[in-house]
């Protein structure tokens, strides 16, 4: 399995990716796509995508067929303007979220996610990944209660780096 950036280098190749990477989110990221979150991704023009915050990655896997990709991470001003998170259902539990937000942080220095109290599985994936919650909101489109995560603003100590953003793990490797 491979991180990779899905920012293509042609901007004629953008509206074919942006249609790909948005069925992709609506199919795997399952009930609790957020709307407003997938409209920012149908409506982001090619120069937006050069924005710094914003970055669309993703995870492959190679098969009979070529490259497939099996998650994809979007974010939009740092998450301050949107994030989506999708895993196909085959690679779930190896860590690729984790991976995938790393990497964001890695890439932009931070991540800002509004998280549904409801949503156990993304609960999760942001404490995973080294994420604090840093407290609590109310998304005005679905009156839900949300907490806020962002990275902590402490420098880890030496040797107390964050999990590795190897993609996959033992699971990956042994066919079941």
């Amino acid at each position: 399995m491979e991180l990779i950036s899905l920012v293509p280098h042609r901007k004629a190749d953008w509206p074919s990716i942006r249609r790909h990477c948005c069925q992709f989110m609506l199919r795997y990221a399952g009930q609790r796509t957020w709307t407003k979150e997938i409209r920012v991704l149908e409506q982001l023009k090619y120069e937006e995508l050069q924005e710094p915050g914003t970055s669309l990655l993703g995870v492959t896997v190679r098969g009979e067929e070529g490259l497939t990709v099996v998650g994809v991470l979007f974010t939009a001003r740092c998450g301050e303007q949107a994030v989506l998170l999708a895993v196909h259902p085959l690679y779930r539990r190896r860590r690729l979220g984790t991976a995938l937000l790393q990497a964001q942080q890695k890439l932009h220095g931070r991540i800002t996610c509004h998280v549904p109290l409801l949503h156990a599985a993304a609960l999760r994936l942001c404490f995973q990944a080294g994420m604090t919650a840093i407290g609590m909101t109310r998304d005005a489109e679905t009156s839900r209660s949300c907490l806020l995560f962002r990275w902590p603003e402490v420098p880890l100590a030496p040797g107390k780096e964050p999990q590795s953003t190897q993609v996959g793990d033992w699971l990956c490797l042994s066919p079941s």
